[in-house]
């Protein structure tokens, strides 16, 4: 069984949520069957409920956030190469 990596979005803003979203899953998407892991994405728009998630411990190391401005989605595409490098390979 693959290490599953939550990949947890948190935009109160629907637009620029989606956008992030999208823009790491598609760009995980095409490798994620050679990966020896398994990367599953979550989205909050509140981010209240997100913080109860976490507090209840569904998620445990968030080991990276991101800011939100023009670079966020390429942002987070770095951040999480850097975390699966340093945690998997």
């Amino acid at each position: 069984m693959k290490q599953k990596i939550n990949i947890l979005v948190v935009e109160d803003n629907e637009y620029y949520n989606n956008l992030i979203f999208n823009a790491l899953q598609q760009s995980t998407h095409f490798v994620q069957k050679k990966m020896k892991y398994q990367l599953v994405l979550h989205s909050f728009i509140n981010s209240a409920c997100c913080m109860q998630k976490i507090e209840s411990r569904v998620f445990i190391d968030n080991d990276f956030c991101v800011i939100k401005d023009t670079f966020a989605p390429a942002l987070c595409r770095v951040y999480l190469d850097q975390f699966i490098e340093n945690k998997f390979l």
